[in-house]
């Protein structure tokens, strides 16, 4: 009897997904992607997925949504850029909080700010790639963490991870990720740095693989990322003046 699943607070692994759609080929799932202060904003649902899934999905036809690359500049098919929307839907602030409320209105056109990057395509959809304040700076250079994320979760042994900068004196931030082992399958660092060397640029690639047993989320299924760095920093082994 079960017709509909919506799911959302985090990217979901598309692996997940695929089971939940073989376990139950009666039930539609879709995916909604949103935030308290935006409400619902993309939908993905079975069709999409089936053409890209790992995206969001396509913005609600009645909502007026845009990527900025910058403020007033729309960002192009392929380029990274801040998902932003305005509109009715929208709160009217932060209780008691005027910085937080003038930074979510930034620009000062009407817009609010989710701090969320995404990538648009030539289908339309929308694929996240991460947090503006997530965000890896390597030599000036962007790296997002969730393209690190995707090549090791190709791994049959990855249960889990997550991809973050660690502080160097040279480049900024090198790029590194932390990763959780499936049971009864022991991973080598040297086996997944093989597979990002034959996937991604070498300016992308992890400098480090953290083996650990979790990775800490709120109770919504949120990655705290910055309270993994920080775990980890004083783990990192000294920099070893690799170029990016």
């Amino acid at each position: 009897t079960l017709r509909i699943v919506v799911y959302g607070g985090a990217p979901s692994d598309p692996r997940l997904i695929e089971e939940l759609a073989r376990a139950l080929p009666e039930t539609r799932l879709v995916q909604n992607y949103g935030s308290t202060e935006i409400g619902p904003l993309f939908s993905q649902g079975p069709e999409d997925r089936r053409v890209n899934p790992s995206a969001l999905g396509r913005p609600n036809a009645t909502l007026e949504v845009e990527l900025f690359a910058e403020p007033g500049r729309p960002a192009a098919i392929g380029e990274p850029g801040e998902i932003a929307t305005r509109g009715r839907h929208l709160m009217l602030g932060y209780f008691g909080d005027e910085q937080a409320t003038r930074e979510f209105f930034r620009s000062g056109d009407g817009w609010g700010w989710t701090g969320d990057l995404g990538m648009r395509d030539e289908n339309g959809m929308i694929t996240l790639v991460g947090r503006t304040r997530d965000t890896i700076i390597s030599g000036a250079v962007n790296i997002y963490p969730s393209e690190l994320e995707r090549v090791a979760k190709q791994h049959p042994g990855v249960a889990d991870c997550a991809a973050f900068g660690l502080p160097d004196a040279i480049w900024g931030e090198l790029p590194a990720i932390a990763v959780v082992s499936k049971p009864g399958a022991p991973l080598r660092e040297a086996d997944l740095l093989a597979l990002f060397e034959e996937t991604i640029a070498r300016f992308k690639r992890p400098r480090q693989v953290f083996f650990v047993e979790s990775l800490p989320y709120t109770i919504a299924g949120k990655l705290r990322r910055a309270e993994l760095r920080k775990q980890l920093e004083g783990k990192a082994r000294p920099a070893e003046g690799a170029k990016p």
